[in-house]
């Protein structure tokens, strides 16, 4: 790449309504940078989240947090988690007010279209955001640690006669 040249009006737009909004002045819509304008949004919340300690009653802390369908999980398995979780919540959050955070994204004070495109990327990153969390509980289950924690049965007989005899 050529150092300090701008390259982007040599590259010729093979679309030519593309063309005519560059000429314009538009350089892409709203939602083309929305993953990194949500990851901006809930970064705070998801440090405070992380680095919190623990308190005298034992609970707060990340090492002490259980999740559903990840339980003994170790600290980095929950980091993500808690980075998914955050997510979710500030995605919903958006999704709630569309406009609000279309003019965020663009600076286009006085928006008066409604954000459709936006809207249909937001509900998108939540089928995204769901699926990824289910994708990192699946990887932890079939990891040795999760198989060898103490509440995973270990098969075998019930060992009290009445409910063996009832079938149990």
């Amino acid at each position: 790449m050529i150092k300090g040249k701008k390259l982007e009006p040599k590259i010729i737009k093979i679309d030519p309504l593309g063309s005519r909004l560059d000429k314009a002045g538009f350089k892409g819509g709203a939602s083309r940078n929305y993953a990194k304008f949500l990851s901006k949004q809930a970064k705070s919340k998801i440090d405070k989240t992380i680095s919190k300690k623990d308190n005298k009653s034992g609970f707060g802390s990340l090492k002490r947090k259980q999740f559903k369908g990840a339980r003994g999980a170790p600290l980095s398995v929950k980091k993500k988690l808690v980075k998914i979780e955050k997510l979710k919540q500030q995605n919903q959050k958006n999704l709630e007010n569309p406009s609000v955070i279309d003019r965020q994204m663009t600076g286009t004070p006085f928006r008066k279209e409604y954000p459709q495109a936006l809207e249909n990327k937001m509900k998108n990153t939540r089928i995204k955001l769901n699926k990824l969390e289910k994708d990192v509980k699946a990887k932890y289950r079939k990891t040795d640690t999760y198989k060898n924690l103490d509440f995973k049965s270990k098969g075998g007989l019930i060992r009290k006669p009445k409910l063996a005899k009832r079938g149990f």
